[in-house]
């Protein structure tokens, strides 16, 4: 684990995990969140999302969660607010220094371990999820982002493209190995190219009105 840095953040335990690179809308109603959120905002400074089974209780030590640095907002009435928070770096929790009126917690800010020989691996996540942007496209019109170069970043911008439930992206998250990342990855990517694939194939052949040709699946070759 690379670690950077330690520091003091504000922690809002929610029933989500926020990976790093993820937009997330919020709706900031509760008294204690809007203080957080407030003070955030004069201070200019972020707040950590950590997944929590039962909030407002506490995770528990050691948990990786992910700091939301506040994109945009918009102040609504008694105090309430909306924002747009967007995933940045990791940490994990070491010690809780307040617990009212929200969780301050001091943490440790962290990257994954160095590892080479990467190449193949996301080689391999790059040509499923190129097939899938495709796929997409002739569905809905619209292809998946481009994939970033660094290897950590383009893991978690792969992972942020699947629907996936928030166990294992927070799964995810806790891992330090961006190889065992990509692994999981395109494992899952594999489990979803058939149904999107096929799915393309009926639009195009839609666009056709029906003319466009047989589609062959599985079953037909038994």
């Amino acid at each position: 684990m690379g670690v950077l840095s330690l520091r003091q953040l504000p922690i809002f335990p929610l029933p989500l995990a926020l990976l790093p690179g993820s937009l997330l809308p919020l709706h900031i109603f509760e008294e204690r969140y809007k203080l957080m959120t407030e003070r955030c905002l004069q201070a200019d400074s972020a707040f950590g999302i950590t997944y929590s089974e039962n909030p407002p209780a506490a995770p528990p030590l050691g948990r990786v969660g992910t700091v939301a640095q506040i994109m945009a907002v918009i102040a609504l009435e008694d105090g309430r607010k909306n924002l747009l928070t967007l995933g940045s770096i990791r940490y994990r929790t070491l010690s809780y220094l307040a617990m009212k009126p929200y969780l301050n917690a001091e943490v440790e800010l962290f990257t994954d371990d160095e590892e080479e020989n990467l190449d193949e691996d996301i080689a391999r996540v790059r040509e499923l999820y190129s097939r899938i942007s495709s796929a997409m496209k002739e569905i809905n019109g619209e292809a998946l982002p481009a994939l970033p170069d660094s290897p950590e970043e383009l893991s978690f911008a792969v992972a942020n493209a699947l629907k996936m439930t928030d166990q294992t992206k927070q799964l995810l998250l806790e891992l330090v190995s961006t190889r065992k990342r990509l692994q999981i990855l395109y494992q899952n990517l594999q489990n979803s190219l058939p149904q999107y694939e096929h799915s393309a194939q009926l639009h195009k052949l839609a666009k056709t009105n029906g003319r466009g040709g047989y589609i062959l699946r599985s079953e037909d070759n038994k």
